[in-house]
């Protein structure tokens, strides 16, 4: 049976940032925080989905003829989630996730019109098939093979 709690405090730091380079672009961020509840009546010791550490990094070229190739990691810290068999709380395994992507970009129309363009991309998500959780504390999808296509 999942509760609602009366408050949860957190104190902490998130960075931010992104930069181009060229025909690089690269992004990264952090959070670090240490949550603590404030109801002393609340049946949990800990608060759940709230990892004391999470944040990612996202690098990505521009390659000749309209292609480009990315790569992501985004990591997560350990954190807790309600057992529902059970009502307590159950721990859930740091994770760290790598996507990658390959893209094109085509381009219809002449530069004199409002040109349109297509864009595919063949993207891998948790391309080495890490376990992940969602909130709830139940395993995700796994690896993710993606073909996509883009009308702009």
């Amino acid at each position: 049976m999942r509760v609602n709690q009366e408050g949860l405090r957190s104190k902490g730091v998130e960075v931010v940032g992104s930069r181009r380079f060229g025909a690089c672009s690269a992004g990264a961020n952090v959070t670090l925080q240490k949550a603590e509840l404030l109801d002393p009546s609340a049946a949990l010791e800990q608060p759940e989905n709230v990892p004391e550490l999470s944040g990612g990094v996202r690098g990505e070229l521009a390659l000749p003829r309209d292609l480009s190739v990315g790569a992501s990691v985004r990591h997560t810290g350990e954190q807790k989630a309600l057992n529902p068999n059970d009502s307590s709380l159950a721990t859930l395994a740091a994770s760290t996730i790598v996507d990658v992507d390959l893209g094109h970009t085509w381009r219809i129309g002449s530069e004199s019109e409002r040109p349109l363009s297509l864009r595919t991309a063949l993207s891998v998500h948790n391309a080495f098939d890490e376990l992940e959780y969602d909130a709830f504390g139940l395993p995700g999808a796994g690896r993710l093979v993606r073909l996509e296509f883009r009308l702009q």
